[in-house]
Order: C-alpha cells, then sequence, then structure tokens
C-alpha cells in the first residue's frame, strides 16, 4: 500500500511507464502529458483528496496499457483498485458506426449519473483535460479539426459534451466546471 502523501507521485511514475511510447492519436504528444494535466485539473477540484489525484493519473490504466489489475492492486491496493473498477465506463470506440457510437455515449453519460461525488470529480478532470487538449488542437485546426478525429461528427460530439456538462450540474461552484463548459460552448459555437 502506498504512502498517502506520495500516492500521486507514485500513480504519476507507475503511468509513465505504463504509457511509455504511446502518443495522443490527435496531436501526437506523449499521452502522459494529457494524463498529468488530468491529474493537476482533479488538484483544482479537490487540492487535499490525493486519492483522486492518482485515480486520474490511473483511470484508464488498465483498458489501455498492458497492466494488470493485480499489478494496480498490488502498487495501490484493493481500495484503489475498486476506485478505478467504479470508474470503469464502456465507452465509445472509433470504429463503431455512427448510430452505435451515439447509444455507447448516452450510455456512458447515464453511468455516470450514478457516480458517488468523488468519482464525478475524477471524470470532471479527465473531460476537462480531454476538452483542453480539443481546444488546442482547434487553434490549429478549426473546424478541420472534427475530420481528424476518429469519429467526425461534431453535432453528435456536442451532444455528449454537453450530457457530460448536465450531469456534472452540481459542480456548478466550481472552476473547473466553469471552464468546461466556457471550452465547449466555444468549440461547438457552429454546431450548437
Amino acid at each position: 500500500m502506498i504512502n498517502q502523501t506520495n500516492v500521486v507521485e507514485k500513480a504519476l511514475a507507475f503511468a509513465a511507464i505504463a504509457y511509455q511510447g504511446q502518443d495522443d492519436p490527435l496531436s501526437g504528444i506523449p499521452r502522459i502529458v494529457g494524463i498529468s494535466e488530468a491529474v493537476v485539473c482533479m488538484a483544482s477540484i479537490d487540492p487535499k483528496d490525493r486519492d483522486m489525484m492518482a485515480a486520474a493519473a490511473l483511470k484508464d490504466i488498465a483498458d489501455r496499457t498492458d497492466v494488470s489489475w493485480d499489478e494496480v492492486e498490488e502498487t495501490f491496493g484493493a481500495r484503489m483498485k475498486g476506485i478505478l473498477n467504479a470508474l470503469r465506463i464502456e465507452t465509445a470506440r472509433p470504429d463503431m458506426d455512427p448510430e452505435e457510437w451515439s447509444a455507447v455515449r448516452e450510455a456512458e453519460v447515464a453511468a455516470l449519473k450514478r457516480l458517488p461525488l468523488k468519482l464525478k470529480m475524477v471524470v470532471l478532470a479527465d473531460k476537462l483535460a480531454e476538452v483542453r487538449a480539443l481546444f488546442r488542437e482547434y487553434g490549429t485546426y478549426q473546424e478541420g479539426l472534427w475530420e481528424r478525429l476518429p469519429f467526425s461528427d461534431p453535432d453528435r460530439l456536442y451532444r455528449y459534451y454537453y450530457g457530460i456538462s448536465d450531469v456534472m450540474q452540481e459542480f456548478e461552484e466550481y472552476s473547473a466546471y466553469t471552464e468546461y463548459n466556457q471550452i465547449i460552448a466555444r468549440l461547438f459555437i457552429r454546431h450548437r
């Protein structure tokens, strides 16, 4: 079990090794950069909850790397494994047809409604880091961004990201929620 005071550093180091060689498919930057940004976003939401910051670093590790759930438990304990399992929600894949993609995204938003408050915070941090990355790329590609995405229908993306916003309304007082909404409003200004 990891000491509470260094769990964030341990999680980031663990993630950096696990994601080594993986780049973000859109920007080409190392995936660990976006993961680190999600941790920073989580820290802005709750600067005292180091377990949730670590969860932001480890959120998708067993699904996107060769790390097993047993390794997660061995390194971070059963509680962290439980947190990460609770955060596992089926997400859309690039190879899905538009109708299937929309159905999976709707189910994802519905599943988020049932998460406990602390876990919703981790998802908000992750989604904020995600839309920040999209917005940076939008600055370069403008409306051409949508063609660079695995699923290029901005109207469906708009509905998805606004669905996340609706689920996260209980965080209205947090600057992370405000920033998330400001970014999606600017990203999808032509698709509302």
